[in-house]
């Protein structure tokens, strides 16, 4: 209750050995954000995003009628950062 909105930001292929420590971020999340989804990563971040959004489907939202989303974005490209 101390933000409006808990934002999980992560980097393509972030890696196995943290998937238990990143399960408790995770289940906190409004929205995840896969960074650096350009150039060489791009399919990479792509591929992490689609992992979340399906791992996510397991998890309760923490939010009353709020569905967490992710999301894909890149400051190189300006591609999902306003």
């Amino acid at each position: 209750d101390m933000v409006d909105m808990f934002i999980v930001l992560l980097l393509p292929a972030g890696g196995d050995d943290l998937q238990g420590i990143k399960r408790g971020v995770i289940e906190l999340a409004d929205l995840i954000v896969v960074n650096k989804a350009d150039g060489d990563l791009l399919a990479t971040a792509k591929r992490s995003a689609s992992d979340y959004q399906h791992a996510l489907r397991m998890l309760r939202s923490p939010t009353a009628g709020w569905t967490p989303e992710v999301t894909t974005a890149s400051a190189m490209t300006g591609v999902g950062v306003a």
